[in-house]
């Protein structure tokens, strides 16, 4: 939990940076929709920001997800409704068009949600995409369709290569420290039975030589005598 949290702050961070600097672009491309856009934007900043604050709500795991998925719906429906505002002579269209492939791929590589509600929202964005850009001639519309259909396979597969290959990596990471653990105890418990009677646990004679030689150097170093007590 606390790694998806910071993930999607990252994210959030991100997005609402670069809705801020597309605000500029906006202006120079959206040309007639320029108002609309502005709107739009702002809606969306305020709900990046919203999203942003409320992950450090003390009750936030038990809707991260859904958190998450308001926010990927949030940025791809911005893009269909000023795609869908925008004429058919505005670059905005071919912008608005690169920038929904960018939220497509970028959901389905990095956004840590299950491979079900990645699918839903990528058909969502997709078919969001398809009914906002209806001016689109119906064989420019099929392929942009098709290539935003690819950009979500190999958004998909790349995330759950680098899953596949996280496990494997904790895996041996945890059987790593679990050897070496064993290693440790084993070391701890060698070194016990060098010292100590194996069937009642008490220091046996060679435990009694190092700590009597021990305390004789003491003894000698601090000019003080020292006395033994043997009980048979």
């Amino acid at each position: 939990m606390p790694e998806k949290l910071r993930l999607i702050r990252a994210l959030a961070t991100v997005v609402g940076a670069m809705n801020l600097v597309f605000m500029i672009f906006d202006y120079r491309v959206s040309g007639g929709i320029w108002s609309t856009t502005l709107s739009v934007r702002a809606l969306l900043e305020g709900v990046v920001v919203l999203g942003l604050l409320s992950t450090w709500s003390p009750h936030i795991g038990r809707w991260l997800d859904d958190l998450t998925s308001v926010l990927i719906l949030s940025i791809g429906g911005s893009i269909s409704v000023m795609l869908y505002h925008s004429s058919a002579h505005d670059i905005a269209r071919e912008t608005y068009y690169a920038a929904l492939l960018l939220v497509v791929f970028g959901l389905c590589s990095i956004v840590p949600l299950s491979r079900r509600r990645l699918l839903v929202l990528s058909v969502l964005l997709i078919g969001s995409y398809g009914l906002a850009a209806t001016h689109h001639p119906a064989a420019v519309l099929l392929v942009q369709l098709f290539l935003m259909v690819c950009c979500a396979v190999l958004g998909i597969a790349a995330r759950e290569t680098r899953e596949r290959y996280a496990q494997e990596n904790f895996r041996l990471r945890y059987l790593l420290e679990q050897d070496a653990r064993r290693k440790d105890e084993e070391v701890e418990r060698i070194a016990h039975l060098a010292e100590h009677d194996a069937l009642t646990g008490l220091p046996n004679r060679t435990r009694f030589y190092r700590e009597t030689q021990s305390l004789l150097q003491d003894a000698a170093r601090h000019r003080q005598k020292l006395a033994i007590l043997f009980i048979d």
